[in-house]
């Protein structure tokens, strides 16, 4: 993280912490169990899908997504990128699909100007020289 990214989480977690639901918040940190965290975080890591949750393992996914509001707002962030991900899918939903239109400029070779004022039948035939005919004039 670079000295713009901690200021902004910094910050952020300072509005966090005014909000109302800070007490709530500090609550179900307090209320962790680390076992079940633990665990939590080695079967996210393995990429293991968990479809019963306990109470516990609940409090803890409820406490990721609560801490995952804070570095949303820092730039650069995985947590502000799903968000702008997120604006980007809503913006479309609501707007349609964007239109992207190409415009392909044609080569300058085979443009009628290019093709009209370079006509002088002219021909490029440059003389390559060894490196011991090199005329060193410095």
């Amino acid at each position: 993280m670079n000295h713009e990214q901690i200021m902004k989480s910094v910050i952020t977690s300072f509005l966090t912490a005014g909000r109302k639901n800070f007490v709530s918040t500090a609550k179900h940190l307090a209320d962790l169990d680390l076992n079940i965290l633990e665990d939590l975080a080695q079967n996210l890591q393995a990429g293991q899908h968990i479809s019963e949750r306990s109470e516990q393992e609940q409090l803890c996914y409820k406490v990721m997504n609560k801490l995952d509001l804070v570095a949303y707002r820092v730039n650069g962030s995985a947590t502000s990128k799903k968000f702008m991900r997120n604006e980007i899918w809503s913006l479309i939903e609501y707007l349609g699909a964007p239109s992207w239109f190409i415009t392909f400029a044609p080569a300058d070779v085979s443009h009628p100007l290019c093709l009209y004022f370079a006509d002088t039948q002219t021909k490029f035939k440059p003389q390559i020289r060894l490196d011991d005919a090199v005329d060193l004039a410095y």
